[in-house]
């Protein structure tokens, strides 16, 4: 899907009577844009308008200045419903809405499916009761929880975690000369979550 991505009222006033005149002069007899709404001929009024209404709030009279305000926000609207205009008859080309010169975005792309890590292994770690948990870097992964668990937690289904935010981590704590079935718990966005493959070890 394609949206306008122009931050029309963000722009300085200079700034915004240019961009107007771009979109004006690139619009002109542009043959994917046979019916302009509103009128071409409605937006250079509007900018018309607009630089007349600048030169005169240069003064620093407040009534100019609130009319300033007025037909710049008057301009903005021509400019939003133009935009609009021109995404429902680009029928999703990005190359026929870009000939209006607007500035023109897709929007984002909903993330591929997490994947598994390619890799996992688990191994005793420097001291006494401590593992290390090692495993690929999975692509948009949000944060990892490294898992472990006794063959009769494991039977339970009852892991603890050890959250991270990295795929290598250390588990500390564990009782010397006991078996664990340990393992990587992805997350992702929108509740995205994948395992790797258990790795059995004996902590020394």
């Amino acid at each position: 899907m394609l949206r306008i991505a122009n931050g029309f009222k963000q722009m300085a006033d200079p700034k915004l009577y240019t961009r107007g005149t771009q979109i004006q002069s690139a619009m002109t007899n542009n043959p994917n844009f046979p019916d302009p709404k509103p009128t071409l001929v409605q937006l250079q009024a509007g900018l018309d308008g607009f630089a007349d209404a600048l030169q005169k709030c240069k003064t620093g009279d407040r009534v100019e200045i609130a009319i300033k305000r007025q037909k710049k926000q008057q301009l903005i609207d021509l400019l939003h419903l133009l935009g609009d205009y021109v995404i429902f008859q680009s029928n999703g080309d990005s190359a026929v809405a870009a000939s209006s010169g607007f500035r023109v975005a897709k929007s984002p792309s909903p993330r591929p499916p997490l994947q598994k890590p390619g890799y996992y292994t688990v191994e005793n770690g420097v001291n006494p009761g401590e593992l290390l948990s090692k495993g690929a870097r999975v692509p948009n992964a949000v944060s990892y929880n490294h898992q472990y668990a006794t063959d009769e937690n494991m039977a339970l289904n009852s892991w603890t975690s050890v959250p991270s935010s990295k795929s290598t981590c250390v588990i500390p704590g564990l009782q010397s000369g006991v078996f664990y079935n340990c393992r990587i718990e992805v997350l992702g966005v929108k509740g995205q979550v994948v395992y790797s493959d258990i790795q059995r070890i004996r902590v020394i």
